[in-house]
């Protein structure tokens, strides 16, 4: 159930993270 947990939390970090890049490389 923790792995359950780990792997669906994963995705979200890496969708925030992407987020971050983009708004990274849209502001200049």
């Amino acid at each position: 159930q923790l792995q359950h947990h780990a792997r669906h939390r994963l995705p979200t970090f890496q969708l925030i993270f992407v987020h971050v890049i983009e708004s990274l490389v849209f502001v200049p």
